[in-house]
C-alpha cells in the first residue's frame, strides 16, 4: 500500500524535555510524514516516578510547544490528504452531511474524512434510511476542503450503483 497512514502519539513537556528535545521530535515527525498526531501535555500522576523529577516543564512552555505541535500537525495532515487527490479510496459511510442531502460522510481506509457527493445530480435524501450506514463506498479522491477529502462515487461495483443512482 503506498502512502499509508502513519499516525502517533506524543507527550510534550515530560520532566527534562529540552528545546533540542521538541525539535528533535517535529524534525522526526516531518520525516516520517504523519498523517495525523494525537498531541497531550504531560501532566504529573501522583505515585509514578516521573512526579517527582526536578526538571518539570514549566506548564506555559508545554502549552506553547502542544500548539506549535498543532500547527505542525495540520500541516502535515494537509499535505498527507493532498497527497491523496485522485486516488481510488474505500469509505465507509457513517452519515449524511446535515447541510447537504447530496453529501454522505465517512472515513475511508486511510483513515481520513471524506465527503462523497452523489454523481449525476442524484439525491442521496434516500441513505437517511437505516441500512445505508456502514456502507462500504468505493469513490475517486478529489481536493482537499475544511479538513477533508471531497470524493466522488466509482460506478465499478455493484455497491456503488446502487448508492450513485438513488
Amino acid at each position: 500500500l503506498d502512502q499509508p497512514a502513519l499516525t502517533t502519539d506524543v507527550i510534550v513537556g515530560f520532566p527534562g524535555e529540552s528545546e533540542a528535545d521538541f525539535q528533535a521530535t517535529c524534525t522526526a515527525l516531518e520525516a516520517i510524514g504523519c498523517s495525523r498526531t494525537n498531541i497531550f501535555p504531560y501532566s504529573r500522576r501522583r505515585g509514578t516516578p516521573a512526579a517527582e523529577f526536578v526538571d518539570q516543564v514549566p506548564a506555559e512552555v508545554k502549552a506553547e510547544r502542544v500548539e506549535r505541535l498543532q500547527q505542525l500537525d495540520e500541516r502535515l495532515r494537509q499535505r498527507y490528504l493532498e497527497q491523496l487527490a485522485g486516488r481510488r479510496l474505500r469509505v465507509l459511510i457513517e452519515g449524511l452531511d446535515d447541510t447537504d442531502d447530496r453529501r454522505g460522510l465517512g472515513t475511508a481506509c486511510r483513515y481520513v474524512p471524506v465527503a462523497v457527493t452523489a454523481a449525476c445530480g442524484a439525491d442521496l435524501a434516500a441513505a437517511r434510511r437505516p441500512g445505508y450506514r456502514g456502507q462500504l463506498v468505493d469513490v475517486l479522491a478529489g481536493p482537499v476542503r475544511g479538513g477533508q477529502l471531497l470524493a466522488l462515487p466509482l460506478d465499478e461495483s455493484p455497491a456503488n450503483r446502487r448508492v450513485a443512482h438513488r
